[in-house]
C-alpha cells in the first residue's frame, strides 16, 4: 500500500482537495491521508476522481507522546503545530501498514504522472527535494546564502519507506526540540533539519528530476520555457509538480511566472471539469 498525506487547517481544506484533484486520473490506486489540526475533526471520506480520500482529526494522535506534547506547547501557533508534526504523521501511517508514505504541502499541485515518485522509494528510506536555489555566489550573493540560511531541502515535500522509520522518529525529536526560526543557532522550522539526514541514515536519496516542486526560488537553476506546447524545465524535465506558496501567486498577478501562470489557470480549469464530472 502507498499513500500521499497532509497535514492541514480546516480553513484550507479546500486547497487541499484541489491538491488531491490534481493527482487523479494518473491510474494510481493511491489514498490521499489528511489530517486537520484542529482537535475536535472527526473522519471525513470521499473521492476525488479516482483518489480516495480521507480527513482526519488531531484525536488520532492523542497517544502519541511526542505529538502529545507539540499539541501543547504549539495550541496557539497552528503553522508550527501543522509543520513539525509531518514526520509523527508520517511515521503513524508506516506503521499503520503503508509501504512507502509520500507527504506533500497543500499549496502543491501536480501537473504529471507521480507514480515514479513511490518507484524512487524502492530503493530509499527516505526521498528528499532540493531547493535548487541559485548554487553560484558571483550569480546573486543573496539567494546563495539562503542554501545556508534556510536549508539544501524543501519540507513541502519528503518520501519515506518503512525503512526510513528511523529517520521519520529522529526529525520528529528536532522537532520537538524546536521548530522555530532562529538564525542565529541554525533552526528553520522543521525544514533546516532535513539538511542532516543523508549523512546521519541510510539510503536517503535525493530526487534529481528537476520538474518537481517548481517554485518561485528556482527560476534560475530551473529555468521554464515552452516545448512544443508544454511547459518544460531546462528544456528537458517535464513539469510534475509545482510549488504555488504566496509568494509565487504573487509574482504571477504582477505578470511574471508566464509559463507557471498557464499550469495555474490549467489547474483550476481541470478542478471545475473534474468537480462537474464527478460532482
Amino acid at each position: 500500500m502507498k499513500t500521499f498525506c497532509t497535514v492541514s487547517t480546516r480553513s484550507h481544506l479546500n486547497q487541499t482537495l484541489g491538491l488531491v484533484r490534481s493527482v487523479a486520473g494518473y491510474g494510481g490506486q493511491w489514498h490521499f491521508r489528511i489530517l486537520v489540526v484542529e482537535p475536535e475533526q472527526g473522519i471525513v471520506e470521499g473521492l476525488e476522481g479516482d483518489v480516495k480520500y480521507t480527513i482526519e482529526g488531531l484525536h488520532l494522535l492523542r497517544q502519541n507522546e511526542a505529538a502529545a506534547s507539540l499539541m501543547d506547547h504549539y495550541r496557539k501557533k497552528p503553522d508550527n503545530l501543522r509543520w513539525s508534526l509531518k514526520p509523527i504523521w508520517m511515521d503513524y501511517l508506516l506503521e499503520e501498514g503503508y509501504e512507502q508514505v509520500i507527504y506533500v504541502d497543500n499549496d502543491i499541485v501536480f501537473f504529471n504522472d507521480p507514480t515514479f515518485l513511490f518507484s524512487e522509494l524502492d530503493t530509499a528510506s527516505i526521498l528528499l527535494n532540493p531547493h535548487w536555489r541559485i548554487k553560484e555566489p558571483d550569480v546573486d550573493a543573496d539567494w546563495f546564502i539562503v542554501n545556508f540560511r534556510d536549508g539544501v531541502y524543501n519540507g513541502g515535500f519528503v518520501g519515506a519507506s518503512q525503512e526510513g522509520r528511523e529517520a521519520l522518529q529522529w526529525w520528529s525529536r528536532c522537532c520537538e526540540f524546536a521548530c522555530e526560526k532562529d538564525y542565529k543557532r541554525g533552526l528553520f522550522d522543521d525544514q533546516k533539519y532535513l539538511d542532516l539526514m543523508p549523512a546521519a541514515f541510510e539510503d536517503v536519496k535525493i530526487l534529481q528530476h528537476r520538474g518537481c516542486n517548481v517554485a518561485y526560488w528556482n527560476e534560475y537553476e530551473n529555468m521554464r520555457s515552452i516545448v512544443n506546447g508544454e511547459v518544460m524545465i531546462n528544456e528537458t524535465y517535464p513539469v510534475i509538480f509545482v510549488h504555488f506558496t504566496d509568494d509565487l501567486i504573487k509574482l504571477m498577478d504582477r505578470g511574471n511566472e508566464v509559463e507557471l501562470s498557464k499550469l495555474w489557470f490549467s489547474h483550476q480549469a481541470r478542478s471545475v471539469k473534474q468537480i462537474e464530472n464527478y460532482g
